[in-house]
């Protein structure tokens, strides 16, 4: 209890100190007998792709105080279980130290099987720190304000689930999220997805609903066979009347494996600077 106390009465007074631009926090590196913590250096992959498990997502790290290993664990985000999974204990050998895991090693810790992973959902990572005399910091007890966007702290990191792309994605579709509002949660669409015209393209026909406008020109979605990554190029899609002709672009994800398709797309007249606003559009196969 007094260590912690001591950690958060540093992060306190930081908050009313100037930081210099060198990144240093001389306030909380001066106290570090109080705890220590890792800091974001880089992320390396934070996609998780259900058809590899041998590829590895992760980050790279520096430390705040004296760090010897690193205790690494995941939740499932999707899951009911919130309780951390123990993945594995990795050497700290300095700044730009590797925190990884592969995706075999991620199953095993859940206790999963590649398909039990659902594309469009996240995983949470936890790093703890263990310090060379025994010491442990985490999220939970690193101070209250250790996430603050000063500190850069790395306690935890968030991936996200994808499947690669292969196609057959054609037919009707049920939104299930429509920001731009031309249809209710619910609505299926007739024909809403086309295949192509391209490999690894896909055509929306959905803006503007009938009830609202007359469509101009389908969206074209560009999509990374890989990962489902998507990317929409600007196009005018429709006429609502009254000189009312937006243009969308915008990126996403495309998941042929479980046939959803989620989108945030930024709608403008004419320009980008002059934007209806940025609306996601979310639908799944029927």
């Amino acid at each position: 209890m007094k260590l912690r106390l001591l950690f958060i009465a540093a992060m306190g007074i930081l908050f009313t100190t100037s930081c210099k631009k060198d990144g240093r926090n001389p306030v909380l590196e001066d106290n570090i007998a109080a705890g220590s913590y890792l800091t974001l250096i880089e992320n390396t992959n934070l996609n998780f792709n259900t058809a590899d498990l041998s590829a590895s997502v992760g980050i790279k790290v520096g430390n705040v105080g004296e760090v010897d290993k690193i205790n690494l664990f995941v939740v499932d985000d999707a899951s009911d279980d919130q309780t951390w999974k123990m993945i594995k204990t990795i050497d700290y050998t300095g700044e730009g130290t590797v925190v990884a895991a592969t995706g075999s090693e991620i199953a095993t810790a859940l206790g999963y099987t590649a398909d039990q992973f659902l594309p469009g959902t996240t995983l949470s990572f936890y790093n703890q720190v263990v310090t060379p005399d025994g010491k442990i910091f985490d999220i939970n007890n690193g101070g209250l304000n250790i996430n603050a966007p000063d500190f850069n702290s790395s306690f935890k990191w968030t991936v996200f689930i994808v499947c690669g792309f292969t196609g057959g994605m054609a037919g009707d579709y049920k939104i299930l999220a429509d920001g731009w509002n031309d249809y209710a949660a619910g609505t299926v669409i007739p024909g809403a997805v086309e295949d192509g015209p391209g490999e690894n393209q896909i055509t929306l026909h959905v803006y503007p609903s009938p009830d609202f406008g007359t469509p101009v020109d389908p969206m074209i979605v560009d999509i990374d066979p890989a990962t489902g990554a998507a990317t929409v190029p600007p196009v005018q899609y429709g006429d609502y009347g009254g000189g009312t002709t937006p243009t969308a672009a915008g990126t996403g994800y495309v998941f042929s494996c479980t046939g959803f398709i989620t989108l945030t797309l930024n709608h403008y007249q004419d320009d980008p600077a002059n934007t209806y606003g940025t609306y996601t559009l979310t639908m799944q196969k029927q």
